[in-house]
């Protein structure tokens, strides 16, 4: 019975990580190697336990969120936003020294799947706890939300990869800079206008994920269909 529930939960947990990385790919010919985007995925699982750890010491040192609107920003952006960022950016960071990443849109693709597999594995966990309800709500808010964050973390890598090596080190920095904190204030807002107790809290979320996904669809339809060479494959 457990076994069972078990497949329909990874089963189902599946069905918009892969949708979504269709999307991803379909914006370019991709001839990335199965093998290493599902490496890539799993990574993206393993970099929950990191994240997991940080937040439990996290929380045992400041257990309490603040009340107060602008305290309680900082707090979930210390808290969630740039330790679970910071856990799938270093993945993605190795990868791009990868032999295969020769064009810039490469660094969108290894983002969101990095991204896709640790919300795929998030999302177990919560089903698990809180039920199949809850999968359902996250598999149409939370995934594409992690998908969203890969895309701005892949984005401002694949500029940073562009410039690196170029006279002018200060584009290279700050892309580099923003492909960590982008992704990590997205996060952070998208956790925190969930936590806020207003009437208006849906209303105000959804406006933010309209906005976030025109902005970030935007950008990597740019990226695209302006796939920049970075350098030759060994």
């Amino acid at each position: 019975m457990l076994l069972d529930y078990l497949k329909i939960v990874i089963i189902v947990s599946l069905i918009p990580v892969i949708m979504i990385s269709l999307y991803i790919s379909s914006k370019v010919d991709s001839d990335k190697p199965f093998a290493f985007i599902f490496h890539l995925f799993l990574r993206g699982i393993l970099s929950c336990i990191p994240a997991c750890i940080l937040e439990m010491i996290f929380s045992y040192y400041y257990p309490n969120a603040p009340k107060d609107l602008t305290n309680l920003f900082i707090y979930t952006f210390f808290s969630v936003g740039i330790i679970e960022e910071f856990c799938k950016w270093i993945n993605v960071v190795k990868a791009s020294d990868d032999y295969t990443i020769d064009r810039i849109y490469d660094l969108v693709i290894y983002a969101v799947t990095v991204s896709l597999g640790f919300a795929f594995f998030e999302n177990i966990t919560y089903t698990l706890r809180f039920g199949i309800t809850t999968e359902i709500i996250r598999d149409f808010l939370s995934v594409p939300g992690h998908a969203m964050f890969g895309a701005f973390m892949g984005y401002y890598l694949g500029m940073a990869k562009y410039h690196q090596g170029e006279r002018h080190y200060i584009r290279f920095i700050i892309y580099g800079i923003f492909s960590l904190l982008m992704p990590a204030l997205f996060h952070t807002t998208f956790d925190f206008i969930l936590s806020v107790e207003s009437n208006y809290v849906t209303i105000i979320f959804f406006i933010f994920l309209i906005i976030a996904y025109r902005i970030i669809i935007h950008k990597i339809n740019n990226m695209a269909s302006n796939n920049k060479r970075i350098r030759k494959r060994y």
